[in-house]
């Protein structure tokens, strides 16, 4: 049996302050029978109506919109079905904010939702390409 792992670094630069901050916000559960999106293309939401457009049930919505402050901050939506295995984590270091998504090694397809807070001055880049 082949054995396939990729790792894929999405980077996302702070253009003010020294550290960038980034935080994981749990994403409720949802009524979704599979996510559309790619790992590599992540939504920014920067406001309160976005966040509507983006999530349609309203106890995600509330339960998301208690953290995170639009005025300062705006979230960076993952959406993609792959591995159960796959993984999206993000790190900090000297001002720069790492995604770092790692293919799963199994043959099973799975959605996958991840939400985060970033600055709202934070400038997003994304690098590398999918399988």
């Amino acid at each position: 049996m082949r054995t396939l792992f990729t790792t894929i670094t999405l980077v996302a630069f702070a253009v003010r302050g020294s550290s960038a901050e980034v935080k994981e916000i749990p994403v409720p559960a949802m009524k979704i029978e599979r996510a559309t999106g790619r790992f590599d293309h992540p939504k920014e939401i920067k406001s309160a109506g976005e966040l509507a457009k983006a999530f349609t049930q309203k106890e995600v919505i509330d339960s998301i919109q208690k953290k995170v402050d639009f005025a300062k901050q705006r979230l960076i939506y993952f959406a993609w079905s792959g591995s159960g295995q796959d993984s999206i984590t993000a790190s900090e270091a000297k001002g720069v904010i790492v995604f770092t998504y790692t293919l799963g090694r199994t043959r099973d397809l799975r959605s996958h939702f991840k939400l985060f807070v970033v600055d709202k001055d934070a400038t997003i880049r994304v690098d590398g390409a999918g399988p």
